[in-house]
């Protein structure tokens, strides 16, 4: 079933997700419910804190042909040098910053701080049981693994914007304009 994703200031995107011990029906139907809700939406990733679901997963479409990958129970393992800015290459060919942007925040940008490699660690559903896995990531999907996993510990991307005095951006008749959080 496709959810309504929670907007800010809804209290539930600021709440910690609790961690899942043992794989339940009204669980199995949360993660579809999750699937389903990023695959409509056409965004990357989405936590389920962001559809109201107060557990410790979250989704990633690597691939828009591709379903979403669920993770359960994620965790940033290591980090590997610093946090910078990101940068990505856009149709021209130049460099740009890279805005992240979030469904919960719709017309919303900003640039923030993060890590391009990461460890992670996660739980996969094999057979109707918890599996650990484990690998590197780097580049966009770590950053976009890094914003999912902060919503899960109702980490915002505003707060990551207003901690570094981030630069935020809003849509405004299809073009960005430089906007205040305040």
């Amino acid at each position: 079933m496709i959810r309504t994703i929670k907007l800010y200031p809804e209290a539930g995107l600021r709440q910690k997700a609790i961690k899942i011990e043992k794989l339940d029906r009204e669980t199995m139907v949360e993660i579809g419910d999750l699937r389903e809700t990023l695959t409509a939406s056409r965004g990357v990733g989405l936590a389920a804190t962001q559809i109201g679901v107060n557990k410790r997963f979250l989704a990633i479409r690597q691939n828009r042909s591709v379903d979403p990958v669920v993770y359960v129970n994620p965790q940033i393992m290591r980090t590997k040098g610093e946090k910078v800015y990101p940068k990505w290459i856009n149709k021209e060919g130049k460099e740009e910053d890279f805005l992240e942007g979030c469904l919960s925040f719709p017309g919303l940008w900003g640039k923030v701080r993060r890590f391009l490699e990461i460890e992670v660690g996660w739980q996969e559903i094999r057979a109707g049981k918890l599996v650990e896995k484990q690998r590197a990531m780097k580049g966009f999907e770590a950053v976009v693994w890094a914003h999912e996993y902060d919503h899960l510990d109702g980490i915002l991307l505003i707060d990551h914007i207003r901690e570094e005095g981030g630069r935020v951006f809003k849509e405004d008749g299809g073009k960005l304009v430089e906007w205040s959080l305040s």
